[in-house]
């Protein structure tokens, strides 16, 4: 594995650490659910991570996600902007990392 990829999974496994925050549910996050944000970016990290590689369907899953949370993070404060501007991060890396720009 390349350093910058072991970089990108020493994110994924810190973030992975991270607790979820227990303030989402007294932000008013308009149409995006983050809790299911929150489930599909991570899965789809977890298949890149455990394969190396995303699907179309998957890539397709995660840059929605990160558009969702490019419009929710203006919303957010404290520790839970925090947790989804790392996810968003995240994805981010790793749709740049299968070859899509974001």
């Amino acid at each position: 594995m390349r350093s910058e990829d072991m970089t990108l999974l020493d994110a994924w496994k810190a973030w992975r650490e991270r607790p979820f925050p227990s303030e989402v549910s007294t932000f008013d996050t308009g149409e995006v659910d983050v809790v299911f944000v929150d489930t599909f970016a991570a899965g789809c990290l977890d298949t890149y991570f455990a394969s190396g590689h995303l699907d179309d369907q998957r890539i397709s899953v995660m840059e929605e996600c990160v558009r969702d949370l490019h419009r929710t993070l203006p919303r957010l404060s404290g520790e839970t902007s925090k947790y989804f501007a790392e996810l968003a991060a995240l994805c981010r890396r790793v749709l740049a990392a299968v070859g899509r720009r974001n």
